[in-house]
């Protein structure tokens, strides 16, 4: 058996084309990938790059980023503080 690169079915190792996706292997074993008419063929969309953002998309983004980063520093900051807490009133209960 072998494993088809385009959707990852297993494949008899003797067959020529996969019978999930419709991708093809030539005579000698090297893979053709699926026809260009196959549904299995359409590329997938990418996710947008900051190169290709408009100003106001990029201006989101990093709005996204610093919000939610404030928002973890504040309970990072939180729990530091009463784990320091709960640390000195145990030594000062004499709680090792």
């Amino acid at each position: 058996m072998k494993t088809c690169p385009n959707c990852q079915s297993q494949v008899n190792e003797a067959a020529t084309g996969c019978p999930e996706c419709g991708a093809r292997w030539a005579d000698d074993g090297a893979y053709l990938g699926p026809p260009p008419d196959s549904p299995a063929y359409t590329p997938v969309e990418q996710p947008a790059t900051v190169a290709g953002m408009t100003p106001d998309q990029l201006g989101a983004l990093v709005f996204r980023k610093a919000f939610w980063g404030a928002v973890l520093a504040i309970v990072a900051v939180t729990l530091t503080v009463w784990l320091l807490a709960l640390a000195v009133g145990g030594c000062v209960a004499g709680i090792d």
